[in-house]
C-alpha cells in the first residue's frame, strides 16, 4: 500500500505549488513529515499539519473544509508508514506518550483540545514526553543531556558536507 508523506512548508518555502495533494486528500493514504531543519527550518509534523489544513481552507476558500479530526487522523497515521508498533496505548505497543499542557497563553480557552493542539499550540505546550517507557522531558525540562545527541549530529553533518552537495529536482 502507497503511502504519502506531506511537507507543505518545504513546498511553500522552495515555491513548489500546491501540487494535487489538496485534492487527492480523500483519495489516497498521508501523514505528515518534515524534511529536516536544513530545509524547513523545523521538524515538526505537527506544524506540517498545522500549514496543511490552513493552506487547503485557502486554496479551496471554505473554512469547514480539512477538519480538525480529519487532519488528527492523518497525523496519527504517521504511526502506520514504519514498522515501529507505536500509535496506540496497548500492551505491546512501544512506550512512547505526549503529556499537552493547554493550560497556557496560546492555547487558552480549551473549546476543542485538539484544535487547540493542531492550530495553536508549540513545543512549549508539551509538558512530557515518554519514548520506550522513559520520561525524556518532565514538568517541562529535558531529562536527557543534549550535548552528547549535539555531539553525533555534529559529526554526521561533518560527513554530509565533506561529501559536497549533490543535485536533486522534485517535480509533482
Amino acid at each position: 500500500k502507497s503511502f504519502f508523506a506531506f511537507s507543505p512548508k518545504t513546498y511553500m518555502k522552495l515555491s513548489m505549488g500546491e501540487g494535487n495533494i489538496y485534492s487527492l486528500k480523500d483519495d489516497i493514504n498521508y501523514s505528515f513529515g518534515t524534511d529536516g531543519a536544513a530545509s524547513s527550518n523545523t521538524l515538526s509534523p505537527l506544524e506540517q499539519a498545522r500549514l496543511f489544513a490552513l493552506n487547503g481552507k485557502f486554496i479551496n476558500n471554505n473554512a469547514i473544509d480539512f477538519k480538525t479530526i480529519d487532519i488528527w487522523k492523518a497525523l496519527m497515521n504517521g504511526h502506520n508508514a514504519l514498522p515501529f508498533n507505536t500509535g496506540k496505548i496497548q500492551e505491546g505497543y512501544a512506550s512512547d506518550l505526549l503529556i499537552w499542557d493547554l493550560n497556557k497563553i496560546n492555547t487558552f480557552p480549551v473549546y476543542d483540545p485538539l484544535t487547540s493542539i493542531i492550530y495553536s499550540s508549540d513545543s512549549h505546550n508539551i509538558k512530557c514526553t515518554m519514548v520506550a517507557g522513559k520520561f525524556l522531558k518532565f514538568d517541562g525540562k529535558l531529562i536527557e543531556d543534549t550535548n552528547n545527541i549535539l555531539k553525533q549530529v555534529k559529526k554526521i553533518q561533518d560527513n554530509i558536507l565533506q561529501r559536497g552537495k549533490g543535485e536533486s529536482k522534485i517535480q509533482y
